[in-house]
């Protein structure tokens, strides 16, 4: 069975400071073995000094969050590489880690970018993809 390949990449940038990441970002979650069978879902969070704080929602048109998390970027800025931060993730009172590529300057209008990946909370053995754009 032929499956379709996405390949999704960005320029690294070196992170100057944790604030540079703080706003408002919209996004979505890539989930390989989601609970409630919805494999892509939007995402809203806010960040401020390296947390940040949202939501699941079950579409777009959602008002209201069905599942919350934080991630908490923790680790050295540019480390393995330059742009590069990890971390980890709660939700439901369980925790996963968490590594993203960020570029706080990209494109015309100098949007930030945060591609993560990440183990599920709870279950290790399952991972996620999170874009979110701020």
């Amino acid at each position: 069975e032929d499956e379709a390949n996405i390949i999704f990449a960005m320029p690294q940038q070196s992170l100057t400071a944790m604030d540079t990441l703080d706003g408002e970002y919209v996004g979505l979650l890539f989930d390989q073995s989601p609970s409630n069978d919805a494999f892509v879902q939007p995402v809203i969070a806010t960040c401020s000094a390296g947390i940040c704080s949202g939501g699941l929602y079950d579409t777009i048109e959602s008002t209201t969050a069905h599942t919350d998390f934080t991630v908490n970027l923790t680790g050295t800025m540019d480390m393995p590489e330059p742009g590069f931060i990890t971390g980890t993730i709660t939700a439901d009172n369980e925790v996963g880690n968490i590594a993203c590529l960020v570029n706080a300057d990209l494109g015309t209008d100098a949007m930030t970018l945060m591609s993560c990946v990440g183990q599920a909370p709870g279950n290790p053995t399952q991972m996620f993809n999170l874009i979110l754009r701020g």
